[in-house]
C-alpha cells in the first residue's frame, strides 16, 4: 500500500511584509487541503477534525491553525 504524500512549494511565495506572505502560506494550505478532499468523505475524520478541516480548505480560519496546518494534516493521512 503506497503512502500518502503531501508536497507543498513554497518558491512563489516572494512577498516582503508578513500580510502578504501570510496570505500566501494560507492559499498554498488551501490548495494542499483541497488535494485530501476524500478525507471528508465516509467517517475518516470526527466532527471536530471535519469543523477545523473545512476551515483550512476555505481559508476561514485563524492563524494558529494555519500554523499547525500541515502538522494536522499528516495526522489526518
Amino acid at each position: 500500500m503506497p503512502l500518502p504524500v503531501i508536497f507543498i512549494n513554497f518558491k512563489d511565495i516572494k512577498y516582503l511584509d508578513y500580510t502578504r506572505v501570510y496570505e500566501g502560506i494560507a492559499t498554498l494550505i488551501m490548495e494542499l487541503y483541497g488535494n485530501h478532499r476524500y478525507l471528508l468523505e465516509d467517517d475518516l475524520l470526527h466532527e471536530d477534525e471535519k469543523i477545523r478541516f473545512t476551515a483550512l480548505l476555505y481559508k476561514n480560519t485563524d492563524p494558529a491553525d494555519v500554523e499547525n496546518a500541515i502538522k494536522q494534516l499528516a495526522v489526518y493521512v
